[in-house]
């Protein structure tokens, strides 16, 4: 409600619309808000040996989840 202004029947529809004001926010910033539109010309094959490097990341070790390999690479796939 504080970012969006007013309430939604439901979490999903309040979820979405939070999504499409922040994608919104970053635009107008001229913030990316895809990793296809960091990474340039670079593919999605990418993105496993980047996760398993990233399982060797100390960051990970605050993560309140462990995570795969593949689990990540899920997560950078709805992200790109």
């Amino acid at each position: 409600e504080i970012i969006l202004g007013k309430r939604y029947r439901d979490d999903e529809k309040t979820a979405l619309a939070g999504i499409e004001r922040l994608e919104a926010f970053f635009d107008n910033l001229g913030i990316a808000t895809h990793l296809k539109d960091i990474v340039g010309d670079a593919d999605k094959s990418i993105l496993p040996p980047i996760c398993a490097m990233a399982l060797k990341d100390a960051c990970l070790v605050t993560n309140p989840r462990t995570a795969t390999v593949e689990e990540m690479v899920g997560v950078c796939e709805a992200a790109w």
